[in-house]
């Protein structure tokens, strides 16, 4: 965990543990924040990444919803 001291900028990489591409910026860290968690955060709300505790996974890895089958529900 890496909480900044002071308020600055911060380069921060996050790697999508499916795929393995990486997303690499600077962020504008808050003093007493962690800046992998203002990383995960951009990249949750502004670029669609799945972020948590379990995985970070990029949009391109995200699972799909399951896709509903109508036609099983129909009667015959």
């Amino acid at each position: 965990m890496a909480v900044q001291e002071e308020t600055g900028p911060v380069l921060v990489t996050v790697y999508c543990d499916e795929c393995g591409i990486e997303e690499t910026h600077d962020y504008l860290v808050p003093a007493g924040q962690d800046s992998l968690a203002v990383a995960r955060r951009h990249l949750n709300m502004n670029l669609g990444w799945e972020t948590g505790a379990r995985a970070d996974l990029c949009p391109a890895c995200l699972p799909t919803p399951a896709a509903t089958n109508t036609e099983s529900t129909r009667e015959v």
